[in-house]
């Protein structure tokens, strides 16, 4: 995946899924099943549906959309300009039909889009690398934005190089754009030392391209330990990125950790700690008791709600089989598992 520099070779985003992935109508090429969700809403008890939150968290995207370059491009040639103006626009745009397309029109709109967005993005790289290079700060964080989009292969090494940028703006931009490139010959060094940056959009956005690339193929293995590290940071969609990462792992080592997070007060993190003890318990034998007795000991502590529906789910999914909405059944099939 990523590997022909070709428009159409790109993996195109999706409202990626906590859950097990359900055909979208988008062309998903490289999400698996324990990605993020975008397109926000609640439930009748006032809790944030756990499976969803935006690909770009609104914080990190109004920075971005502040970074205008409409009329101060003197420093640019008009046709860098002017580039550079539409991909702002057109970047913004793909974002919002991207949160938004829930029905199928709204779908093919967001083809529509993403197709003529990574038409300009690719034409101009050879520009855009020159901005990223060169360019003030505000169409250095735009350019490496665009540059994700550009399904280029020559893409790749300006954006490991920009994740050093002195400005955190285009280093968390830099590494978002790997993320969308989702190449997996990319060297992850640059984005694990990103992971543990003081600058929570950079640590955002660095776990979450080694979340992409991990699920295009990449090797994460070198990012276990930052990934051990991000579970208690103190951004939410930081440990939420870890918890995956490190599911896909297999990194039984992590399974007290990720119990403590079932108690989360985000929701989303309950989800996804949830969904990764029962993943390990499935892939491990080893760890199928203690994460069974985990998910059965957190089903007693609610006794509704949005998060008992979630330990049932992932009970019946380690088990392979469902004992019922019921606590007791449970507690006594967890309890007849090994120890270890």
């Amino acid at each position: 995946i990523g590997e022909d520099s070709s428009a159409s070779a790109r993996p195109r985003l999706p409202m990626e899924r906590l859950a097990p992935p359900t055909p979208t109508g988008l062309p998903l090429a490289s999400l698996l099943a324990w990605a993020l969700a975008s397109c926000a809403s609640t439930s009748g008890s006032g809790e944030q549906d756990p499976a969803v939150e935006p690909l770009i968290p609104s914080e990190t995207w109004e920075g971005i959309e502040e970074v205008r370059v409409s009329s101060d491009v003197e420093d640019l040639d008009p046709s860098t300009g002017a580039l550079l103006v539409e991909l702002d626009q057109l970047v913004t745009a793909w974002n919002n039909q991207l949160m938004e397309a829930n029905k199928a029109s709204d779908r093919a709109k967001f083809r529509v889009l993403d197709a003529k967005l990574t038409h300009k993005a690719t034409g101009g790289t050879d520009r855009l690398v020159e901005v990223l290079q060169t360019g003030p700060t505000r169409n250095r964080q735009l350019a490496a934005m665009a540059l994700g989009f550009s399904s280029e292969e020559r893409a790749e090494g300006p954006l490991v190089a920009a994740l050093e940028d002195p400005e955190p703006e285009v280093r968390a931009n830099a590494a978002f754009a790997l993320g969308i490139l989702a190449r997996t010959e990319t060297p992850l060094g640059g984005l694990v030392a990103l992971w543990r940056d003081e600058d929570p959009g950079c640590r955002r956005n660095a776990s979450w391209a080694i979340k992409q690339l991990q699920a295009a193929g990449a090797d994460a293995s070198g990012a276990r330990e930052a990934a051990r590290d991000g579970l208690f940071d103190a951004d939410p969609a930081v440990q939420t990125h870890s918890i995956v990462v490190l599911a896909r792992l297999g990194d039984g080592a992590s399974l007290p950790d990720l119990v403590l997070l079932l108690e989360s007060e985000h929701l989303l993190i309950t989800r996804a700690a949830s969904r990764a003890i029962a993943r390990l318990g499935v892939q491990d034998p080893h760890l199928k008791g203690r994460s069974a007795r985990a998910l059965a000991a957190a089903l007693v502590q609610h006794e509704e709600g949005t998060r008992r529906r979630v330990f049932l789910e992932d009970l019946q999914r380690l088990a392979g089989k469902n004992y019922g909405a019921e606590n007791e059944p449970w507690i006594q099939w967890a309890g007849r598992l090994p120890e270890s």
